[in-house]
């Protein structure tokens, strides 16, 4: 059975825009993932890792905690599940305002988690595993959101153009997911549930090939 790890903060945990909870299993979108996978006879069985925290971060240094630390959490996911492919979609809670990141330091946090990955590969075990990076969500000036996010339409720009140069160098998928999928615009930071089916069904066909030629 192949596996993919979504390693991410409050949109791949499924945070709902309108009620504050959290999307049905149905809804989020690793779980559309798997079951639009496991629909086609050439994908079937495959397992999809949930692995989003919300207020998770790619940067260390602004996180609550060692578990909402991007590169501390998930090195025991690794350990623990040791996924065929990971898709990461981090760096939104990294623009707040009150961190004072610049867009280099965001390349480099990627820079770094990549690293770490592909380590634990090497130290491990005999296959690599395969990656899609997803560009941080652009929050939207609504609310508390357009203070905390302050100066984050201006950063972001070169945020993206900085992880699709560390993507290219590591010679793994990325995606901007902003020319996909959008935020709620009456929130202005999470998906709403179809959006997280959009974004599912953008993921599927860099899954459907890799998976089917894979030797059984």
């Amino acid at each position: 059975m192949s596996s993919i790890l979504c390693f991410g903060d409050s949109n791949t945990w499924g945070l709902c825009p309108a009620s504050g909870q959290r999307l049905s299993k149905e809804q989020r979108w690793p779980c559309v993932l798997e079951t639009l996978l496991n629909q086609s006879s050439l994908t079937q069985g495959v397992e999809v890792i949930e692995a989003g925290l919300p207020n998770r971060t790619l940067l260390r240094q602004c996180a609550f905690s060692e578990a909402h630390a991007g590169r501390h959490s998930l090195l025991n996911l690794l350990h623990q599940h040791q996924p065929k492919y990971i898709v990461i979609m981090l760096g939104t809670n990294d623009l707040k305002a009150k961190y004072h990141y610049q867009p280099a330091d965001f390349a480099l946090g990627l820079d770094s988690l990549l690293s770490q990955i592909f380590a634990f590969y090497r130290e491990h075990f005999s296959f690599t595993t395969k990656l899609v990076v997803l560009a941080p969500l652009a929050p939207l000036p609504v609310g508390q959101y357009q203070r905390i996010y302050a100066g984050a339409a201006d950063k972001l720009p070169e945020v993206i153009a900085g992880f699709a140069k560390v993507c290219e160098q590591y010679q793994i998928n990325f995606i901007d997911s902003n020319q996909f999928v959008g935020a709620c615009p009456n929130e202005g930071v999470h998906l709403s549930a179809a959006q997280h089916q959009r974004l599912a069904e953008v993921l599927v066909p860099l899954f459907d090939k890799s998976v089917a030629d894979e030797p059984m």
